[in-house]
């Protein structure tokens, strides 16, 4: 070695760097990371009968809700996937209302989110909430000509013959148009 390394060395060599936390930095997943982790674990739950991976889905889109509250996607992923199961898991049906009610909260002209709740509803054999989600997710869509047979079958079941018979009639006039 050189003088001049010597020196540069020995002069570094006792002195220490202050000891600071040092983290990584941690970029921010956005919601669609959530959505798109919930939604790949789901199809291959759905694929594999898979509890793990139907527990992973539920997972990404409990931390879609927790990192976007005010988003009502993640309420809506998480309400769908325990849909997806409440014919085996009916304990599951007030937590579907809940994530689907608070989705619909966040966004109140989503006919998807409402056609939701009148099928979660429907699931839960309540017909008046079925009947009312029906006919707002129809105010949303009132071109959807599913959506009034839906509502008119339900009115039928239920014993609602003028309302069910009102409803086929904008059916068939949407359907003739």
């Amino acid at each position: 070695k050189n003088r001049a390394q010597t020196t540069a060395t020995n002069s570094t060599s006792n002195y220490t760097l202050p000891k600071t936390s040092v983290t990584p930095t941690q970029v921010p997943k956005s919601i669609q990371h959530y959505l798109l982790t919930s939604q790949q674990y789901f199809s291959k739950a759905s694929q594999n009968q898979s509890i793990d991976d139907l527990n992973q889905s539920i997972l990404a889109a409990t931390e879609a809700i927790k990192e976007f509250p005010t988003d009502y996607r993640g309420f809506f992923q998480r309400g769908r996937i325990y849909q997806s199961v409440l014919a085996s898991q009916p304990q599951l049906l007030p937590q579907i209302i809940a994530d689907l009610t608070q989705a619909q909260k966040l966004d109140p002209n989503n006919a998807e989110v409402t056609r939701s709740l009148a099928s979660a509803y429907a699931q839960g054999g309540d017909a008046q909430n079925t009947i009312n989600y029906l006919s707002q997710t129809i105010a949303l869509e009132p071109t959807k000509a599913q959506n009034f047979y839906d509502l008119a079958k339900i009115q039928q079941q239920v014993g609602l013959l003028p309302q069910a018979l009102e409803t086929y009639k904008q059916l068939i006039t949407l359907v003739t148009d």
